[in-house]
């Protein structure tokens, strides 16, 4: 056979094995439609859709040029009539356009035989958002990610936009049918506002609003909020509040709250015109905020319009306490937000995950190892073996090839003594100066890529003693210090060395001194007082604050010689590092860093932490005060002791703070297990102790019937209260109906209707305006606001079970006595 023969077979016997490959794809083409809709096209001249040659080079292993002819040839007819057949090729369609057509087809393909991926699609008022759907994976795995974005490139009315609002169509009536959204009983943003404007025809929120404001009816009593037609008492409550302000902006802004609020009673089924007993209660202010907050996340606010919806908001409830009804009432009123970044600001009250808590606790050991083994360990000077230096005349001549690290340091260590110098300071010194030879000689290193650092690296790395201590290494330290007290970041800086006091005077338990520039100025930290495993702390806390302090103390010992009488005791004190071109003895100079330098600092800190997903974990200083009162919370340490260690002053502060902080949903539901915990626990005492056998020793002792025991006196305390640090001398005891902290007094059932009638006669007494502003007044609306704890919309108890109790109070008469008189 000859050699043209033979090549002739050779490529005949080819062709016929391309053949084969490619009529296995045009099979599975026509018979498999999730094959075929994987096969992309390409635009040829004037529009004309064709296969792509290279798509199906890749898949079938044959060359380009090989398919391109068969394509001529029409074999592939066959699959252009699979995607006519499948509405993916229409006519006068480009390839582009089919291509788009091509993928929304393969969408519906896979979620039909995906359905799970239905619960997943965001609705929002009753429509898909088109946005958050091209975010979800599906969408990039299917290849319809970003098609918005291509769609509007396209213009007004391309066919692709219409094909895509089909696509929603589609999608929308499938999840209908699969009964991921109830379409019957959906009322869509715009029927609720509608539902909410129960006005006068033609009248508008603002009409009513200012005629609400001009009216003159309003008196003591709740009640006189009840008398406008077309006004709820809430919206009456707003609007006689607004009368504060003149200007129509400020006036318009107490109805924007109104609107803002009645949103809020709305999404927890309370509707606007309830009565006000209803709509509010003492911590209204802070779930309201929480409530804003969601939306700020969102976007749909800015900080600003929400501080004015919350300020507007508290000054409401502070003229609602000026009727009858409401004197005394002690609302919590929460504080604004930032104003500056939002997202930042609420990311910084969130405490850290238990993970994420490991993950920062592992490198933030290791640094504070390192740092000690940097500063810490006795330096070891090297042994003399610089050679690189060549005298000739009268300067010295570098031999750049014999210049090492090793050398460089031995020229460090015999010439210039082991004493660290910068540049700045010898810019005048002769050059055979040794300072000025080792600068040549770093020179050269580097051009030569021996070593590319600075002269501060090259102390580092060293560990030269004396060498100045930059914000940066003080951070480990820094943030351990906040990690294990919970404490301000703001505090921790202003600690001076001798804050830390190893046995206080009073509680022999060693204690931190510190101040609180937003409260009341000096104060002290007590150290181990909760007996709980917390994740941060392997030792005694204050084990390692002592050793943090003593590590800081000999790290800085060579700054704090040249540093001023002002800086000098300061526990965080490091060298400047803002070079002053004018004066050069400025730099370097001993200082206390700012919680700006420290925040920067923090960010080359979070370099390298990622999660178990991969995501970053942002460190920030005012998280670790979270998580560790998160920790707290989650070993069930009290109430009080949380107070005491983050430096409230009273509870209601520590209160607001919780509620700022990321524990709305996880804390709440930690109180309440613990409560339950309680009352299964508890039992009802089988006799009761006869009042007649109470003898009175003193006649002149004032006692008080308190809910849940008796006090002989308030004004005079056991020593063990006059003691504490608190007490102040002449003044009521502060812990004297404190008992419903203890863990062994349990309120059951059968203590209720003692409690309703000690409630309807503290609530009698409250009226006696005389009485009240007298120093028992203080005394009895205490009982009043425990009372309300228990009984009211926050009481653990069942409706059915509180209704029980209130009726059979009405047969008890529980006489209150003060200073053995009948009130």
């Amino acid at each position: 056979m000859s050699c043209l023969a033979e090549t002739a077979l050779a490529k005949a016997m080819n062709c016929n094995k391309h053949l084969g490959k490619l009529q296995l794809t045009i099979i599975m083409a026509i018979f498999d439609p999730e094959f075929l809709l994987n096969i992309p096209f390409v635009n040829k001249k004037d529009g004309v859709v064709s296969l792509s040659c290279e798509f199906l080079s890749k898949l079938t292993s044959v060359e380009v040029s090989t398919i391109k002819q068969m394509h001529e040839n029409r074999h592939f007819t066959q699959v252009y009539e699979a995607f006519v057949n499948a509405g993916v090729i229409r006519p006068n369609y480009d390839g582009i356009t089919c291509n788009k057509i091509r993928l929304l087809e393969r969408a519906k393909l896979y979620i039909r035989k995906h359905e799970d991926v239905l619960a997943d699609i965001p609705l929002i008022n009753g429509r898909i958002s088109v946005r958050a759907f091209e975010l979800l994976p599906i969408c990039k795995k299917l290849g319809i990610n970003g098609f918005s974005t291509s769609i509007n490139k396209l213009g007004k009315d391309n066919v692709v936009g219409k094909e895509y609002a089909e696509f929603f169509k589609w999608l929308y009536k499938l999840i209908v049918s699969h009964g991921h959204f109830d379409e019957k009983s959906f009322v869509s943003y715009t029927d609720k506002a509608k539902q909410r404007k129960k006005f006068v025809e033609g009248e508008s929120a603002w009409a009513i609003f200012k005629i609400a404001r001009k009216y003159e009816g309003f008196t003591e009593s709740v009640d006189s909020l009840n008398h406008m037609e077309n006004t709820s008492p809430l919206m009456a409550l707003f609007a006689l509040a607004s009368k504060r302000v003149k200007a129509k902006s400020s006036i318009q802004n107490y109805l924007a709250t109104y609107s803002s609020f009645i949103k809020y009673l709305e999404a927890n089924n309370i509707s606007h015109t309830s009565s006000l007993a209803e709509c509010v209660n003492d911590y209204i202010s802070l779930r309201y905020k929480s409530y804003i907050e969601d939306i700020l996340l969102g976007k749909t606010l800015s900080p600003s319009q929400a501080n004015t919806y919350i300020s507007c908001l508290n000054l409401t409830l502070q003229r609602l306490v000026v009727f009858e009804e409401f004197k005394g009432r002690s609302f919590i009123y929460a504080s604004g937000f930032d104003v500056g970044s939002f997202s930042n600001k609420a990311m910084a009250y969130t405490p850290y995950t238990p993970e994420e808590r490991n993950l920062i606790q592992v490198k933030l050991d290791r640094q504070i190892v390192e740092l000690k083994n940097s500063w810490l360990t006795p330096y070891v000077k090297s042994v003399k073996c610089h050679d690189f230096i060549n005298a000739s005349g009268k300067r010295s001549i570098i031999v750049s090839d014999n210049i090492t690290l090793e050398s460089l340091k031995s020229w460090f260590d015999h010439e210039c003594d082991s004493i660290p110098f910068y540049f700045d300071g010898y810019k005048d010194a002769h050059s055979d100066d040794p300072r000025s030879i080792f600068k040549r000689a770093l020179t050269s290193l580097k051009m030569r890529k021996i070593f590319n650092g600075n002269i501060s690296e090259l102390w580092d790395i060293w560990n030269v003693p004396g060498r100045i201590v930059n914000a940066k290494a003080l951070i480990p330290l820094y943030l351990k210090l906040i990690q294990v007290t919970g404490m301000n970041p703001s505090s921790i800086i202003d600690l001076e060395i001798d804050d830390f006091v190893v046995s206080h005077d009073a509680t022999n338990r060693p204690c931190l001194r510190y101040w609180k520039e937003r409260s009341t100025g000096a104060k002290e930290y007590h150290l181990d007082i909760f007996n709980c495993d917390i994740t941060w702390l392997s030792m005694g806390q204050a084990k390692v604050v002592e050793d943090i302090f003593e590590t800081i103390i000999a790290i800085t010992k060579h700054v704090r010689v040249n540093a001023g009488d002002d800086v000098k005791n300061k526990l965080f004190i490091c060298n400047s590092t803002a070079r002053n071109k004018s004066n050069d003895a400025e730099w370097h100079a001993p200082i206390v860093p700012t919680m700006e330098q420290m925040w920067n600092c923090l960010k080359d800190f979070s370099n390298d932490l990622k999660n178990e997903n991969g995501e970053a974990v942002e460190v920030i200083a005012t998280r670790f005060r979270s998580s560790f009162i998160s920790e707290l919370i989650d070993n069930g340490v009290p109430l009080r002791e949380i107070q005491m260690i983050m430096g409230h002053a009273n509870i209601g502060v520590t209160l607001a703070y919780l509620d700022r902080m990321d524990f709305n949903k996880q804390s709440r539901s930690k109180i309440y297990a613990a409560l339950t915990k309680i009352y299964e626990n508890s039992y009802e005492l089988k006799s009761r102790p006869n009042g007649d056998d109470v003898s009175v020793k003193n006649f002149q002792e004032v006692i008080y019937k308190t809910p849940l025991g008796g006090c002989k006196n308030i004004f005079d305390p056991p020593d063990i209260i006059k003691s504490l640090n608190s007490y102040k001398s002449g003044s009521a005891c502060a812990n004297f109906n404190k008992c419903l902290s203890c863990n062994n007094v349990i309120i059951t059932r059968s203590h209720l209707p003692d409690l309703f009638a000690l409630y309807r006669d503290y609530t009698q007494v409250a009226r006696n305006t005389r009485l009240m502003l007298t120093p028992h007044g203080k005394v009895i609306q205490d009982n009043i606001d425990i009372l309300e704890s228990i009984l009211g919309e926050r009481s653990e108890f069942s409706a059915k079970e509180l209704e029980v109790a209130k009726r059979l109070s009405l047969n008890i008469e529980s006489t209150i006595l003060i200073d053995g008189v009948s009130l």
